[in-house]
């Protein structure tokens, strides 16, 4: 079960969060007098940052949690899921999340899947690498796509025949973990593969009913047609 939380915020003329109260209406303490110099700071940058409700704001309790808030997004959103992923793992549980994902292009919606290229590309001892079954992703036509992320700053492409892949990763992989179903957001450190998915406990947050234009950032820029 899902575990929200109350929050009181106040706001500066521009209208973004800036001040908390402190949880279930008690004072500020250090960190909320941190998180709110956060905001600032991003603010004043020209950094996206929006308000949430406290009311919106729930918490994933456990891996089963997790699996089932996945499951339940690709099955049901109608506009858009996407999806960005350390990689995506080649179980069960995170087969069954892709096809769910397949089933729903037939509707029309937005797919994107946003993973590391280095670390889908590695292959276990079987010889098959989590990119294998992103293929099935990309055939499902133009309104699903699927993004490797290269990090700019490795070795040079040229290097690749001779150094393993775990060398390019040290150097920089894509790292956000984030899932976008409709209006709902889930912001989580678990990656899309079995054992997060059923023993391996992370952190999950779930932004519930945020409008489209705060959820339309660029977390996952789609690329050029």
């Amino acid at each position: 079960m899902r575990t929200s939380f109350a929050m009181r915020v106040t706001r500066l003329p521009c209208g973004r969060a800036t001040r908390c109260r402190g949880l279930c209406g008690q004072g500020p303490s250090l960190v909320d007098e941190l998180a709110c110099n956060t905001l600032r700071g991003l603010g004043r940058r020209g950094l996206p940052c929006f308000a949430v409700p406290p009311a919106a704001v729930s918490f994933i309790g456990s891996p089963n949690e997790l699996h089932e808030e996945l499951r339940r997004g690709a099955e049901r959103a109608v506009r858009r899921v996407h999806v960005a992923s350390l990689y995506v793992g080649m179980g069960e549980h995170s087969g069954a999340l892709l096809q769910a994902l397949a089933a729903g292009a037939g509707r029309g919606r937005e797919i994107h899947l946003l993973v590391d290229y280095h670390r889908a590309l590695r292959r276990g001892s079987d010889g098959k690498a989590p990119v294998d079954q992103l293929a099935g992703v990309v055939a499902l036509g133009r309104s699903a796509r699927v993004s490797l992320y290269r990090h700019p700053g490795g070795p040079p492409a040229a290097l690749e025949a001779v150094l393993p892949r775990e060398a390019f990763e040290a150097c920089g992989v894509q790292h956000a973990k984030l899932c976008i179903f409709d209006d709902d957001v889930l912001l989580t450190g678990a990656n899309l593969s079995d054992d997060y998915l059923t023993t391996r406990q992370d952190r999950g947050v779930v932004l519930s009913a945020v409008s489209e234009p705060e959820t339309n950032l660029p977390f996952l820029p789609l690329p050029p047609s």
